[in-house]
């Protein structure tokens, strides 16, 4: 075993692919994770897109509402 790595070291260009290798995986996993986590924050954010958009619709109804309430009362009372 101890001649096979030595032999092993004597080869760098060897050594040196074998490391290239890895690295290659290395790359390949870390841009897989990263865009995993990537998809995530837009699934994330597009949840709380959807949230705010029907939030927004509710209080433009509410607004609604109480504009036309507001205007009954004014008819009915007066400015105050």
């Amino acid at each position: 075993m101890y001649s096979h790595l030595y032999d092993m070291c004597l080869n760098i260009e060897g050594v040196m692919d074998m490391f290239s290798k890895e690295l290659q995986m290395m790359d390949r996993n870390n841009v897989i994770y990263m865009m995993d986590e990537y998809e995530a924050k837009v699934e994330n954010l597009t949840e709380k897109n959807e949230e705010l958009t029907t939030a927004n619709e509710e209080l433009t109804t509410e607004n609604a509402e109480l504009r036309d309430a507001l205007k009954k009362y004014k008819e009915k009372f007066g400015d105050i």
